[in-house]
């Protein structure tokens, strides 16, 4: 979720998990998740910390998404969804159902040279707030940037273990940042705002 105040973005993800693919990549099911010298992605310390869900599914049901949507409704007003083409036939027609208005994009990856300039600037300006949110960190660490003839892309530096859902979330979020600005209550709006850590 991406909130606004002022030329400040506060972003709030969570995320879900699959339990196998945790075990294999992460030692997720270990008592510690060492595996010889290579430590890996503290899952538990992050499930822990509320900041994702491990679920022991063979893919992930779409109404764990819908329903946490629909939980962050109450909670903070969410109304649009920006999501890419992974499941967007699935996901898209149960959130349109709960009356979200959804945005699919089809080709994400032609956002980023478009969006380069504001997260280069956000990034550079602190104008980006995670809240202590290590796993955000760790996919936003897991972003390499490639200069193409297109413009800049933000590519995976590790196709598999080094996950960067959190970021292009974050990514698909900025794409819709300036409707932000109409939002018709302000003072409600900012007194939401200040229960996150700006």
């Amino acid at each position: 979720m991406l909130f606004k105040k002022k030329e400040e973005y506060a972003f709030k993800s969570f995320t879900y998990a699959i339990k196998q693919f945790c075990d294999v990549h992460y030692g997720y099911s270990l008592k510690e998740q060492l595996v010889g010298a290579e430590k890996k992605a503290p899952i538990k310390k992050w499930e822990k910390m509320g900041l994702m869900k491990v679920v022991d599914e063979p893919s992930l049901n779409p109404k764990h998404i819908v329903d946490w949507f629909i939980d962050a409704r109450k909670k903070y007003g969410v109304r649009i969804i920006v999501i890419d083409n992974y499941k967007a036939d699935i996901l898209g027609p149960m959130l349109e159902k709960e009356d979200f208005e959804v945005v699919r994009l089809r080709r994400p990856s032609s956002l980023h040279p478009l969006l380069a300039p504001r997260v280069e600037d956000g990034f550079a300006n602190h104008k980006f707030i995670f809240e202590d949110n290590p796993l955000m960190r760790w996919f936003t660490n897991n972003v390499f940037v490639k200069e193409t003839k297109d413009g800049k892309q933000f590519l995976k530096k590790e196709e598999v273990k080094r996950k960067t859902d959190g970021f292009q979330a974050f990514i698909h979020a900025l794409y819709k940042a300036n409707e932000l600005d109409d939002q018709v209550d302000y003072d409600e709006a900012f007194d939401m705002l200040d229960e996150l850590d700006f």
